[in-house]
């Protein structure tokens, strides 16, 4: 297994575990739009996200152990996008009718109402997907896929997951905490 150093040399592995599987957004076509890393590492003792952005990198880990559910879901946003694009028609009537030099009265609200335009055209084209959830409890670990390799990998990642859970509740170790 290919192992990507740049998304997890700032994690360190405890002693005895490994790294089993490993999903890197560089890897897959199209996924990495300059978002930074986003990668998912499985070991035989957690899983673990990691997503870095422009502002440092978030990472979120659980025990594999505590993952009780994977749920593939359909990723959705909500109305903002449409709701700050009307705001932007509103204003740039507004910035058209206040403005007094010829040249900026045009540009002006066409900026305006070309980032409405924007939010509304990428909520509608590129907004939400499938994406798998790992829960543990009341938090849960979201990745998001937008091809059928990229489907593949997960499930792939799936079934090693519930391997190693069976593996360690055969070897006598409980699933779950007694409540």
């Amino acid at each position: 297994m290919q192992q990507d150093e740049n998304h997890f040399e700032q994690l360190e592995l405890m002693d005895g575990e490994k790294i089993e599987r490993s999903i890197s957004a560089r890897s897959q076509r199209g996924r990495n739009s300059g978002r930074g890393t986003d990668s998912l590492l499985l070991t035989n003792y957690r899983i673990i996200h990691v997503a870095g952005t422009g502002s440092g990198t978030d990472v979120v880990m659980a025990s594999v152990e505590d993952i009780d559910t994977v749920e593939f879901v359909e990723m959705t946003e909500g109305y903002g996008a449409f709701l700050w694009a009307g705001l932007s028609v509103v204003l740039s009537v507004a910035l058209y009718g206040i403005l007094e030099n010829q040249i900026a009265q045009v540009i002006v609200p066409l900026l305006v109402l070309g980032m409405g335009v924007y939010l509304v055209v990428n909520r509608i084209f590129f907004s939400g997907g499938p994406a798998a959830l790992f829960r543990t409890g009341g938090s849960a670990i979201a990745w998001s896929f937008r091809t059928a390799d990229e489907s593949d990998e997960i499930r792939d990642l799936i079934n090693e997951l519930y391997r190693l859970k069976s593996l360690r509740n055969a070897e006598g170790q409980a699933s779950f905490a007694p409540r």
